[in-house]
């Protein structure tokens, strides 16, 4: 942050201050500065539009560096121009409108679906839709809008349909020249949370690291409450099979964790969560339990998980125990557990 703090005050003397601390290299180059301007939080937008405006040649250079980090991959138009836009103020010369979108252009083109016959469209559609305010107020009719951007797709017409869609997408959600600033991350929106998901479809499920283990307590201590309480979630208002099975995972993993750095608390807290999703341990609310329990597949999971972490990391168990063998002595009462378990379930609550 203080970084940011000095970039804010004076953009030149800021870059030179992440020099000075080797966050930037000694030689400036294009893609360090355009990843600085793309990943670091609470950057001024006015500022970062400025130099994106800039027609310096180093400047022109980072500006393709920078719409060379967004993923445009299977977007349409406007929520890709969305996504752009939400990282910078637009400059409000005409002419650093259509240097800025020159390089967007050419991303987009990069990876879009052919839509468009060239960068050229590209350009012309979006600057259109940026300097015409119209449309995001209304105003425009979606006849006039298709009559304005006729003959710019290499010569011939674009698809009614495709400027009908985009339209009526920018008339409900509107393309902002003019970003909210904030200190720290943006909040989320709808063009954020579709990167986002564009994201995901991308990364690996796990992410291999050469880091010691001294740190790995302390992170996970962090970690493991808000951890079980998003898998939690995600499966108390699932309804498919591997949506299931993946939160298992989910849970799984966290009891392995815990065990491996003997956190108690963690696994009783799990194994208190998991029980809850039984309904073994509130029979009030189920009339005929035995039938609901075999038709609650979700049930039946949580059942089999807390089983499985007992009799895995049952040694780093200390007050879920009690609800453990509470959904045992339950099993056994509603006739699905033989007497000979029970008996030693019920020794076991005793000896405790």
């Amino acid at each position: 942050m203080i970084g940011v703090d000095h970039f804010n005050r004076d953009p030149k003397k800021g870059l030179e201050f992440l020099q000075g601390i080797y966050l930037l290299p000694e030689k400036f180059d294009p893609q360090s500065v355009a990843c600085f301007f793309k990943f670091t939080a609470g950057l001024d937008k006015n500022l970062v539009g400025d130099f994106h405006g800039d027609h310096d040649e180093f400047c022109v250079q980072v500006l393709h560096e920078f719409a060379g980090t967004f993923d445009f991959q299977d977007m349409n138009l406007d929520t890709a121009l969305r996504l752009f836009m939400e990282t910078f103020r637009l400059p409000g010369e005409s002419q650093k409108i259509v240097k800025v979108l020159e390089a967007f252009s050419e991303r987009y083109y990069e990876q879009s679906l052919q839509i468009l016959a060239n960068k050229d469209a590209i350009l012309l559609l979006s600057y259109s839709i940026l300097t015409n305010t119209n449309v995001q107020v209304k105003k425009m009719t979606e006849k006039d809008f298709i009559r304005n951007n006729r003959h710019i797709n290499g010569g011939n017409d674009l698809r009614r349909e495709f400027l009908s869609e985009l339209y009526h997408s920018i008339c409900n959600n509107e393309i902002r020249t003019t970003p909210e600033q904030g200190a720290g991350f943006a909040e989320m929106n709808p063009s954020r949370w579709i990167d986002l998901m564009h994201k995901s479809k991308k990364t690996s499920p796990s992410i291999m690291c050469d880091s010691k283990a001294c740190l790995d307590h302390d992170m996970f201590a962090i970690m493991w409450g808000p951890t079980i309480a998003a898998i939690s979630v995600v499966f108390d208002h699932a309804e498919h099979e591997d949506v299931y099975q993946t939160c298992i995972d989910g849970f799984l993993a966290v009891a392995k964790i815990s065990a491996c750095h003997h956190l108690e608390d963690v696994l009783d807290d799990l194994v208190v969560s998991l029980c809850k999703f039984t309904t073994l341990l509130n029979p009030s609310l189920v009339e005929e339990p035995v039938l609901a329990f075999g038709d609650d597949a979700k049930a039946r999971k949580a059942t089999v998980t807390i089983f499985t972490i007992a009799n895995k990391c049952g040694d780093f168990i200390c007050i879920g125990w009690r609800n453990i063998l509470d959904c045992i002595l339950r099993l056994h009462r509603l006739g699905l557990l033989s007497a000979r378990v029970a008996s030693d379930a019920a020794d076991d609550s005793g000896i405790l």
